[in-house]
């Protein structure tokens, strides 16, 4: 399983699914992810922020 924080090129360190392999942060609702294909596979618009980098 591809890791999503590798799928998203996601340096966000602090999300709890940073690191790990079993989890991917768009089947998560406590993730920090506000990627947008993460929030439309839970099925919500994204937010206009950062991006998955942590650069705006």
């Amino acid at each position: 399983m591809e890791a999503c924080w590798e799928y998203l090129a996601c340096h966000k360190v602090e999300c709890a699914m940073y690191g790990r392999r079993d989890v991917r942060c768009w089947e998560h609702d406590d993730a920090c992810c506000n990627h947008e294909a993460a929030m439309a596979f839970r099925g919500r618009p994204a937010p206009h922020a950062e991006p998955a980098d942590g650069n705006a």
